[in-house]
C-alpha cells in the first residue's frame, strides 16, 4: 500500500453459508479482520517478548504475498 502500509483486502460478496440469507451473511471487512487476526494468531504462536502493533505489522509485512 501506500508508504509501505500493509494491505489487507476481502471479497465484497458474501459466501454462501447453508441456511442463511445472502443479506444475513457477513462480507467485506468483517471476513478482512477475522482472516488478519486468524494469520496473526499463526505468525505470534510461540513468539516471546512483547508483541507491540509496530513489532506486528512487521510480521504481517515480512509475510510473503498470497
Amino acid at each position: 500500500g501506500a508508504g509501505g502500509d500493509a494491505v489487507v483486502a476481502a471479497s465484497p460478496y458474501p459466501r454462501p453459508i447453508p441456511g442463511v440469507p445472502v443479506e444475513r451473511n457477513l462480507s467485506g471487512i468483517s471476513f478482512a479482520v477475522a482472516n488478519v487476526t486468524g494469520v496473526l494468531a499463526s505468525v505470534l504462536e510461540g513468539v516471546q517478548g512483547r508483541v507491540t502493533p509496530d513489532r506486528c505489522a512487521a510480521m504481517l509485512e515480512a509475510l510473503p504475498a498470497r
